[in-house]
């Protein structure tokens, strides 16, 4: 599989994740919404026992890394709010915030993408076509 490919299967499993996780009902706090999303997931790819801890391991690992990741982006948060309250916004202070980002989002793509692919492989080619026609779904509400 092409690289694009992948990075594209890896950008939209997390953005279906994250984006549903912020919108959907499902418990209180991300926790209890990415919990939601994982039985929508399973239960419309309907998946067996093996393929449904493989996706709770992947969403455990997701949730690893965004708690990992709290409280930098807090601090970021501090930084933003004193740059915009600034005279000028700081062009290298802007991108250093946006370096800093990038990096924790690169330095949490290799455990995410570990998992994904482990999950990944263990989906049947008739749960992937369903996959996909989610994403197309999902791609069409949302854009």
């Amino acid at each position: 599989m092409k690289k694009y490919q992948i990075f594209s299967i890896i950008t939209a499993t997390l953005l279906v994740m994250g984006v549903a996780a912020g919108c959907k009902p499902g418990g209180k706090g991300p926790d209890g919404k990415m919990n939601w999303i994982t039985e929508k997931i399973t239960d419309k790819l309907d998946l067996d026992k093996d393929q449904e801890n493989k996706l709770r391991d992947l969403v455990q690992t997701v949730q690893e890394q965004r708690t990992a990741h709290r409280e930098q982006s807090k601090s970021q948060r501090v930084e933003l709010k004193a740059m915009v309250l600034s005279e000028k916004l700081d062009k290298d202070a802007a991108r250093k915030l946006m370096d800093n980002r990038q990096a924790a989002m690169r330095e949490s793509f290799d455990p995410v993408f570990e998992k994904l692919q482990v999950f990944h492989a263990s989906l049947r080619p008739e749960q992937k076509k369903e996959a996909v026609e989610l994403m197309e779904k999902f791609g069409k509400r949302f854009h």
